[in-house]
């Protein structure tokens, strides 16, 4: 009785055994069997891809610093005879004595401030004053001057007896006590 038990039971182990067995290896090959597909896809699209030509060059190597090369040697230039004469041709206008100087601010003076104030004053053939600029100087002291600059009259300058336009810098001290 145990006998035949068992051997139907070795009968149908045979079989499972066979089918699984069957069934792994059909698994396997229809698995591997779709790689191949997919191999051989990807590498025919790698044929299909266009080529691309790289052509590389060699690059110009860097020049090592050049030094510029010396300079000629100074060309000594003979220069004129120094002139020993005053040009006579030429007088520069004068202020005319009658001009009143700028007025001490008050505010300044109260503070104890001092101050030179330099004007570059442009003087027409008639010898009034045509424009004055501020060179150098504060407030308040640079409008004082300039308003009294500006009211200024000149000896007109003279170049070969002729009145000419010139121009002149002037410096008008602001000081407290006399120097």
């Amino acid at each position: 009785m145990f006998e035949g038990f068992e051997q139907v039971k070795d009968d149908q182990a045979r079989k499972r055994w066979f089918a699984s067995t069957g069934t792994s290896i059909i698994v396997v090959v229809v698995f591997g069997a779709g790689l191949v597909l997919l191999a051989r896809q990807q590498v025919a699209k790698a044929h299909v891809e266009k080529e691309i030509d790289v052509t590389f060059r060699a690059q110009a190597e860097p020049e090592l610093e050049k030094k510029p090369p010396p300079p000629p040697p100074p060309v000594e230039e003979k220069l004129p005879d120094p002139i020993h004469e005053l040009d006579t041709e030429y007088v520069s206008a004068r202020p005319l004595s009658s001009n009143l100087p700028p007025a001490y601010p008050e505010s300044a003076r109260k503070k104890g401030t001092e101050e030179v104030v330099k004007l570059k004053v442009r003087i027409s053939a008639t010898g009034e004053v045509v424009e004055v600029t501020l060179l150098s100087g504060d407030e308040p002291f640079a409008s004082v001057a300039i308003a009294a600059v500006k009211a200024w009259r000149y000896a007109p300058a003279t170049d070969q007896g002729q009145r000419v336009a010139s121009t002149r810098v002037v410096s008008i001290p602001f000081r407290l006590q006399s120097r």
